[in-house]
């Protein structure tokens, strides 16, 4: 979904730079919990509709998709982390 933003992480990793890894890892914190407490595949759904890569319903039931206040969270984020 969002390749320069992963793309950063994995070059500082293979660059045995530990800090920018972890730096970069952790501005997406928001993410990371959104993750844990609904599942990356619902997240990531929700994401590829906002960014309209795909369209709603993206899910297969019985998946539901995030509740509309972790929509507007995760909306949020996208824009403040500015994530590519």
């Amino acid at each position: 979904m969002f390749p320069r933003t992963c793309l950063a992480i994995t070059r500082a990793a293979q660059e045995k730079n530990a800090n920018r890894a972890d730096s970069e890892s952790h501005r997406l914190e928001g993410i990371w919990a959104m993750f844990r407490q609904f599942g990356s595949l619902r997240v990531v759904a929700a994401a590829a509709q906002m960014l309209e890569f795909t369209k709603a319903p993206s899910l297969p039931l019985p998946i539901r998709p995030l509740p509309e206040d972790a929509r507007k969270n995760l909306q949020q984020m996208i824009s403040t982390l500015d994530l590519q």
